[in-house]
């Protein structure tokens, strides 16, 4: 999606051009893309270095099924993994059932579709690697900030989401995963982000939502000034605090054991978030 533009280009195709410079000449490329312009360009590179292309929905597909009720226990979701056409070679592609992910949400289901389509191209390379090991490390994967539960009573989520796109991923496991009485979200971000792009998600699932600024980095925006962009776009009353602590003392005073708390909107927020909780 759209991120680090000053970078990388302001469009999904820049974007593309830019990370395809990863292709190498005569190897495979296994690519999860599925915006067509970002897909476009991939292929052109991949052509170009005549490199074999093999795509998410193309070449290979999954399935999940997401964890339910993540606020009162852990548990895993579960996942298949299947080809859709196959490749040159004398190995057969390889099938997964019923594999449990370790990391909620059905974006993580996306990305271990890659890993297990990776895995397959090494296997024709000769890489020896059971199934026993593939389904131990997807069981066993912990990956800090990604919709990570770090309390329970009430349930606290710290997850990095920094655009629009990933913030989207956040909204839907939390739909998917998560089944709260209320929810409170703790808010803070980089000033050169989409921040509106951001907001408009976190505003139609949130009921009590705080507004602060990271302290350990100096582009953070200003929490008020966060506060009055959510003004215009819902049109309700929103809370501020200075400091990631003051915001979390609020937002513990406001919730209820069966409530929910999430802290996101940048790297930054999470880990200072995260670590409040883990004092």
């Amino acid at each position: 999606s759209l991120d680090h533009t000053q970078q990388l280009g302001n469009t999904l195709g820049a974007i593309a051009r830019e990370k395809a410079g990863i292709v190498k000449p005569g190897v495979p490329v296994v690519s999860g893309a599925l915006a067509a312009e970002a897909r476009a360009v991939i292929a052109e590179v991949c052509r170009t270095h005549r490199s074999r292309l093999v795509e998410l929905g193309v070449d290979f597909a999954y399935d999940y099924r997401p964890p339910r009720n993540l606020q009162h226990e852990r548990s895993t979701g579960r996942m298949d993994f299947r080809p859709l056409r196959s490749q040159p070679g004398a190995l057969a592609p390889v099938q997964y059932h019923d594999l449990a992910l370790n990391l909620p949400g059905r974006h993580q289901a996306a990305n271990a579709s890659l890993a297990l389509a990776a895995l397959d191209e090494l296997r024709r390379e000769g890489w020896q690697i059971d199934e026993s090991s593939v389904r131990r490390g997807l069981a066993a994967m912990c990956w800090p900030g990604r919709a990570e539960v770090v309390h329970r009573r009430p349930a606290v989520v710290v997850d990095v989401a920094h655009n629009p796109a990933s913030i989207e991923a956040l909204v839907e496991t939390l739909t998917e995963s998560f089944c709260a009485k209320r929810r409170h979200l703790i808010f803070a971000a980089s000033q050169d982000k989409d921040i509106r792009g951001m907001l408009e998600p976190l505003l139609q699932h949130f009921d009590n939502i705080v507004f602060t600024r990271y302290r350990n980095n100096p582009r953070s925006a200003a929490p008020d000034q966060l506060a009055k962009l959510a003004q215009e776009l819902a049109q309700r009353h929103f809370l501020v605090a200075e400091t990631p602590a003051l915001a979390v003392a609020s937002v513990r005073e406001a919730a209820q054991p069966d409530d929910l708390i999430c802290a996101t909107g940048s790297f930054f927020i999470a880990a200072e978030v995260r670590r409040l909780f883990g004092e």
